[in-house]
């Protein structure tokens, strides 16, 4: 699986910079945990994720509508709304399991910084060397 990246740290579908700093993305963590409480006032419970796998059958919805989004070249606004509608649900998923949203953020994102360092040192010269770079970092360092 391609994870998108390309050696010069920058995504080949937006031609952007890549920041692997997990303090980028703690606004829309925060933003995510704003959203959980709201949904736990009794008024709106229907919003809040009680049980994991209707949780995640309801992701794989909100993940559909975002493909949809961006094939059929809706609007930004519409591609953002579903791409933050994929986030909230992912971060309630992960609260109703009893999970840390900034710490698990945190976490992903050292690893792939330990991966990127790793597939530095290999050199890749072209995309299917850092593939195939990226796919040792996976099994030597997790």
């Amino acid at each position: 699986m391609s994870i998108g990246l390309n050696p010069r740290g920058s995504s080949p579908y937006t031609k952007a910079p890549i920041n692997l700093n997990p303090r980028y993305f703690f606004p829309y963590t925060r933003a995510a945990l704003q959203y959980n409480s709201i949904c736990r006032n009794p008024l709106n419970q229907h919003f809040h994720i009680s049980d994991t796998k209707r949780g995640l059958n309801y992701l794989d919805g909100e993940v559909l509508e975002l493909r949809e989004a961006i094939e059929q070249k809706h609007s930004q606004e519409h591609k953002m709304e579903e791409l933050g509608d994929v986030l909230l649900t992912t971060v309630n998923i992960g609260l109703s399991a009893g999970l840390d949203p900034n710490k698990a953020m945190i976490q992903s994102m050292k690893k792939i910084q330990n991966r990127l360092n790793f597939v530095q040192e290999e050199a890749p010269k072209n995309q299917n060397q850092f593939q195939i770079a990226w796919n040792k970092a996976k099994k030597s360092i997790g």
